[in-house]
């Protein structure tokens, strides 16, 4: 991926959030909860999806990665084996500069063993899953 990234939110669900990382005519994707959304957006923006990131295994946050593995070709990424279609398990404090520049993997359990938070250098950004809530 190049250097001007973006991010952007597509609402999933009554409360949750898939988060779209792009960068030219690709991205990366965080939490894909719902793939029918993943694939509008992408098709509206004529964008190659590379990879899926996991902030943790429950299905509200990974319902979409099988459908959107099987379509693009792209990797999946997770906490652990549990994360539906993961093809690379992360480990904390390390970095995915090869797949996302800047991107920062941060253990964070509590809401599950394995929970993790992505943090983007830039744009700057904290990916928290259901280990951060906001405003609750």
């Amino acid at each position: 991926m190049k250097s001007e990234m973006a991010i952007h939110t597509i609402r999933t669900g009554y409360d949750n959030y898939t988060y779209v990382v792009t960068d030219g005519a690709e991205c990366v994707v965080v939490d894909a909860s719902d793939s029918a959304s993943v694939f509008d957006f992408i098709e509206i923006h004529c964008l190659s999806l590379r990879a899926i990131f996991s902030t943790h295994h429950h299905s509200d946050h990974t319902s979409g990665n099988a459908e959107l593995k099987e379509r693009t070709g792209c990797v999946v990424y997770g906490p652990d084996q549990k994360t539906l279609s993961v093809d690379v398990v992360v480990a904390g404090n390390m970095n995915y500069d090869n797949v996302l520049p800047g991107l920062n993997v941060m253990p964070v359990p509590g809401h599950t063993k394995t929970a993790v938070a992505y943090h983007l250098i830039s744009p700057a950004a904290v990916f928290t899953g259901d280990t951060l809530f906001c405003a609750g």
